[in-house]
């Protein structure tokens, strides 16, 4: 008994080899196929430029903004395409285009000081400019008026990643409803999604997301990224 099972294992594994020999080069050449044509395409994306409005302010600006008082909301990947700190190239323009007067920050700090997950952080004084940093993840989650008393037009350049339980998208939208009660103006630095920009997940609020925008009923975040002008 113990015989036949050893020659029916036998043949039926030379069975199986004979089978995957003969689909090998099929599976090889639709492999082939498959993975040339997904490095095209990934060759066509990364020779794709990206612009990004931090790079144009100059040519971008909004003539009725011209010399308006301003803040920014940023934190540490605010960059230029030369990898230059948002806070560096407004205030080269500061004086030309505008005049800078604070600076705002999310989760994580201003410039990255507090990485760990849920830590807050205190506002302080930019030690170089003189001018405030306001810290929207500490014991504020939304601007006061009185931090936005010499601002008449809030920047907000953020990058994000398209993931609703990220609170940067929260901290735009409370800066928003904060700077339309005060009659100030938002205007958001479009910035590519580094996931991939097109896929969307339709998925039910988060708790942390709602927690954190202080609202029974906030609206449906931006999934892709943070995006247009607004006023």
């Amino acid at each position: 008994m113990r015989g036949r099972e050893r020659n029916r294992d036998s043949v039926n594994f030379r069975f199986t080899q004979k089978v995957v020999e003969a689909l090998a080069p099929s599976a090889y050449f639709w492999f082939g196929v498959c993975y040339k044509r997904r490095y095209n395409a990934f060759e066509q994306v990364t020779r794709m430029p990206v612009q990004l409005p931090l790079d144009h302010l100059h040519d971008l600006w909004p003539k009725e903004l011209r010399g308006a008082r301003i803040g920014a909301l940023l934190h540490p990947t605010s960059v230029s395409s030369k990898l230059e700190h948002a806070s560096q190239i407004l205030e080269k323009l500061s004086g030309e285009l505008f005049q800078l007067r604070a600076f705002f920050g999310p989760q994580h700090g201003f410039l990255g000081q507090t990485q760990d997950n849920m830590i807050e952080w205190k506002s302080y004084e930019h030690p170089r400019l003189r001018i405030p940093v306001y810290s929207l993840y500490g014991e504020h989650r939304e601007p006061t008026p009185e931090m936005l008393d010499d601002v008449e037009a809030l920047i907000v350049d953020l990058q994000d990643v398209g993931a609703r339980y990220y609170t940067f998208i929260w901290t735009l939208y409370l800066c928003m409803r904060a700077c339309e009660k005060r009659g100030a103006t938002v205007v958001v630095l479009d910035r590519p999604n580094p996931i991939n920009g097109i896929t969307v997940a339709d998925r039910e609020r988060l708790r942390i997301v709602r927690r954190h925008a202080s609202d029974p009923d906030p609206p449906r975040p931006h999934h892709r990224r943070t995006r247009h002008p607004v006023s």
